[in-house]
């Protein structure tokens, strides 16, 4: 079988790196030749499969370090994740190692600096929805060069409790960081309008920490929420899994994988309708769409469906049903037909 190079730069266990993991460990099991080119000391290291080869580096990767990997794995296809790994593999390739080469684009910021230059080099880059991919095209990207390849969802390590048996009152979960385009600033709006109208619920933050400047949001509803800063990835999923409610409250996303999971651990999304989140929701079936920096759109969603236990279900209940086309072998086989293996 032919043999897959990942490399990646980035020493965080984020989205993008979960989805390496998933590629890498899906392929491996499917009989690919898979190596993970890191950071020495990645988190990602015991989430591999124990077939996948690991070759860790220090804070950069040059090329004098491709040039002695390169002959070991000989790669048919490298991907790329992160925008700091590639150029090193496109000298590589001007100095005549064959091998195609596809950078991976999670998000639809446009780009700082974009390899244009490079692009005659580039055999692909691959978004995971068509949000990142318009981003692309105003950048005169050629459409032959751009892949859609929606993201995947590993199957969960617990077993979710049923909708109607979550705790009680509702908790109501928000993940993100504090990184404006998340909009924590929205969500904790949301909920001192939702105080306004009842106490009836629990607010969960994760993945930012309690500050004083919170308050500014929050007012009375600071008495609703629970910060829990940063947590591992089963922990994350723990909360989930007893959510009922998911709140979205992003200004730009791609394909956020905090929304997957939280279709998957059985909870009603309530997301903004901005960038990649439309392909992955309908609107009254399997999640409540929301304008971008409306506070008051998402306190009255939510507290609909904290009225409407029978509509949070069914809402939970279909988006669970739609998480089952982001599995990771559905994933893999869209790559393989990108690489064009």
């Amino acid at each position: 079988m032919p043999s897959i190079l990942f490399a990646t730069n980035s020493d965080k266990l984020s989205g993008g790196s979960r989805q390496l993991v998933l590629a890498a460990n899906t392929l491996a099991e499917m009989g690919y030749g898979i190596t993970v080119l890191a950071p020495t000391g990645r988190k990602l290291t015991a989430d591999l499969n124990y077939a996948v080869r690991l070759v860790p580096f220090g804070k950069r990767l040059r090329l004098g370090a491709i040039r002695q990997i390169l002959p070991q794995t000989a790669p048919a296809v490298v991907h790329c994740f992160h925008g700091q790994v590639y150029k090193s593999f496109l000298l590589a390739k001007l100095f005549g190692a064959q091998f195609r080469l596809y950078l991976n684009r999670g998000v639809i910021f446009v780009p700082g600096s974009f390899p244009l230059f490079y692009l005659p080099q580039l055999d692909g880059l691959i978004c995971n929805s068509q949000a990142a991919a318009q981003v692309l095209h105003r950048l005169w990207v050629p459409k032959g060069k751009i892949h859609v390849v929606p993201n995947a969802i590993a199957a969960l390590p617990i077993t979710p409790p049923e909708v109607h048996n979550r705790p009680q009152p509702p908790w109501i979960t928000f993940v993100g960081g504090t990184k404006p385009y998340k909009g924590l600033d929205i969500f904790l709006a949301a909920m001192a309008r939702l105080a306004a109208l009842r106490h009836d619920f629990q607010a969960h933050i994760v993945g930012a920490a309690w500050h004083p400047r919170w308050k500014t949001f929050l007012g009375a509803a600071q008495t609703h929420c629970h910060f829990h800063g940063a947590l591992p990835h089963e922990e994350v999923l723990r909360i989930l899994c007893a959510t009922s409610i998911f709140v979205l409250s992003s200004r730009q996303e791609s394909q956020p994988n905090a929304l997957l999971e939280a279709m998957a651990c059985g909870a009603a999304p309530v997301a903004t309708a901005v960038g990649g989140v439309s392909e992955i929701l309908t609107h009254g079936e399997n999640g409540i769409f929301v304008p971008p920096e409306d506070p008051e759109a998402i306190a009255m969603a939510v507290n609909r469906l904290l009225d409407l236990p029978s509509e949070r279900a069914s809402i939970a209940t279909a988006a669970q049903r739609r998480i089952q086309d982001f599995s990771p072998r559905t994933r893999a086989q869209h790559l393989l037909e990108v690489y064009g293996l």
